[in-house]
């Protein structure tokens, strides 16, 4: 269980260990695409 446990915070806290090119990548490749996508098969809200 504390093995668990000490996973999980890691998980949580270890920020400091985000490598921040990948996110970038994420946000600005990844992320737009995966709206357009999206947007394609939900529909508009209130509709």
């Amino acid at each position: 269980m504390a093995t668990n446990y000490r996973g999980a915070n890691r998980l949580i806290h270890g920020y400091a260990d985000v490598d921040l090119d990948i996110v970038w990548n994420i946000v600005t490749e990844d992320l737009p695409r995966l709206i357009a996508e999206l947007e394609k098969h939900v529909p508009p809200e209130g509709s």
